[in-house]
């Protein structure tokens, strides 16, 4: 995922909390953290904290996740999804080498809407191929 993608999708999420500046900000801080564990506590706490509306981008919003492969984005995400997969894609990247064990750990660990959200995450990731075994269990289960 290019940083403009994933700026516009930040930024459709924090558009698409209604008027609740208290979300935005907790997006933001969530986002910036470096702990793997406030990561995680921020996975499992995005619907309470952002809501689960659905995210509608405007039609020259589309392009740029088309233009990635994710048309998902702008046709079945909702905010807490798209917050999410933001936060996969941090705790993976902070890990290093160790990316694909968290992917995998969230997975396993996470209701049906967090598993949707690291499966979503993997194709956004920097090396998705490193994530091919989770992909393969997640098609069997």
């Amino acid at each position: 995922m290019t940083e403009a993608l994933e700026r516009r999708l930040r930024s459709r999420v924090a558009g698409s909390s209604p008027a609740d500046a208290r979300a935005v900000e907790w997006l933001d801080r969530a986002l910036a953290a470096t702990d793997g564990a406030a990561l995680l506590t921020a996975f499992t706490l995005a619907p309470r904290k952002l809501g689960a509306h659905a995210v509608d981008l405007e039609p020259d919003e589309r392009a740029s996740p088309e233009r990635e492969g994710v048309e998902w984005i702008g046709a079945s995400s909702s905010v807490e999804e798209l917050a999410r997969v933001l936060l996969v894609r941090r705790a993976v990247g902070l890990a290093g080498d160790a990316g694909p064990s968290i992917a995998s750990e969230w997975y396993r660990q996470g209701d049906n809407g967090e598993k949707r959200a690291v499966l979503r995450a993997l194709a956004l990731l920097s090396s998705p191929e490193k994530h091919v075994e989770l992909g393969a269990v997640a098609c069997r289960s």
